[in-house]
């Protein structure tokens, strides 16, 4: 069958191409994607920013879609489910059989070879083929554009279940953009209390509106601030969410003095400065984590928090536009402070969606 897929062609050039799909197997799921999200690392590649990537490359990682066939073999999916995706799940592995997926060689991500040699995960398409082991059911209590934010949500929570989060602990998030409200959403949902620090008014309004206490660094009281938050303590968990080294310094000012955590969430270009002395990560015992990807489990446990509809996700959809706006989703998502530029695959599900609880 023929599927009209996006890719990113050249620096600032968006095409989309038809290609042609073979036939599902009997263990692989044929999607029709309804939403697709721009990450941060994909308007990066296409800005020039970032230049790991070979072009053309076929881009799309944060969709979600319906069932439209399942193989012969399939399990627990049947036409007209509401999913979305992962990384490929490799049950021929080791490495993924012990949920270690990011650590697997033969994980099919963002430089996965699809079989007409188009580089990419390429969902960003009215169609893609998937085994049953990646794809992930969701409920219709949450729209398409809200589906397509779990990878995100699975990334933060990678990262979120590595931290030493008790009820009432105090944790703050540095950066109210799109993942740093979302490590806030996923601390709070996890039982932490919850601060965020930011100097740009959008999204302080957007944090603010979100029912987070919102500090400014700038603010001449902002570490009394800090304090009184934290009834003098400090932090017991940062979240670094911005990717420049005053970010990085920030964290360990206000994370407390002792066996606080640092969390590096974000990737700066040009690569940030750590902003604090081995010595003083020695004598104060930091932990300082390194956060990056999700593994299948991670998938699978975020896709549940996603189903709870707890989570508040409405925010981060900054502007829908349709498919064949691509080029324009770009120049949008690349606007400094933006929030998500949501993809509309299928306009007639979006515009007719009716939420309900499966």
């Amino acid at each position: 069958m023929k599927s009209r897929t996006a890719i990113i062609s050249g620096i600032k050039e968006t095409r989309i191409i038809e290609r042609t799909l073979d036939p599902i197997n009997e263990n692989e799921v044929l999607v029709k994607v309804l939403a697709c999200n721009l990450c941060t690392s994909e308007y990066g590649v296409w800005s020039g920013k970032r230049s790991n990537r070979d072009l053309p490359w076929g881009f799309g990682h944060e969709w979600s879609g319906k069932v439209i066939e399942a193989g012969d073999k399939v399990i627990g999916f049947k036409k007209d489910d509401f999913v979305a995706g992962s990384y490929e799940f490799n049950s021929g592995s080791r490495v993924s059989l012990l949920s270690f997926t990011q650590g697997d060689p033969d994980k099919q991500g963002a430089f996965k070879k699809q079989k007409d040699g188009l580089i990419g995960q390429a969902g960003c398409a009215e169609y893609i083929i998937l085994p049953q082991q990646s794809l992930h059911k969701l409920n219709k209590a949450i729209t398409p554009s809200e589906g397509a934010f779990l990878e995100p949500v699975a990334t933060v929570y990678a990262g979120i279940k590595r931290l030493k989060i008790t009820p009432g602990c105090n944790v703050i998030v540095i950066g109210a953009g799109t993942m740093g409200i979302l490590n806030a959403e996923i601390a709070k949902f996890c039982g932490a209390r919850v601060a965020i620090t930011e100097v740009l008014e959008k999204k302080i309004k957007t944090a603010t509106s979100m029912g987070y206490p919102v500090f400014n660094p700038q603010d001449s009281d902002f570490k009394q601030q800090i304090s009184e938050f934290t009834d003098g303590e400090g932090a017991d968990i940062v979240i670094v969410a911005v990717g420049v080294e005053s970010a990085n310094k920030q964290a360990f000012e206000i994370v407390k003095h002792l066996g606080g955590q640092v969390a590096m969430f974000a990737a700066g270009y040009p690569d940030p400065e750590l902003g604090i002395a081995t010595n003083e990560i020695h004598y104060r015992r930091l932990d300082i984590l390194g956060i990056f990807n999700a593994d299948f489990i991670d998938f699978y446990t975020s896709a549940k928090i996603l189903n709870t509809a707890r989570i508040n996700l409405k925010p981060l959809i900054e502007e829908k536009f349709k498919f064949d706006d691509i080029q324009a989703a770009f120049e949008a998502a690349n606007v400094p402070g933006a929030y998500r530029m949501s993809v509309i695959i299928d306009e007639e599900a979006d515009k007719h969606w009716s939420p309900t609880m499966d």
